[in-house]
């Protein structure tokens, strides 16, 4: 796979977690 493929899927997969931590943290109501 070219590299900018394999660079697109950890910066996908990183803003999905930061939304999935956002959003447990506004659940929390923190």
């Amino acid at each position: 796979m070219p590299s900018t493929v394999v660079l697109s899927v950890v910066v996908c997969r990183g803003v999905i977690t930061v939304n999935l931590r956002a959003g447990a943290t506004v659940g929390d109501g923190a």
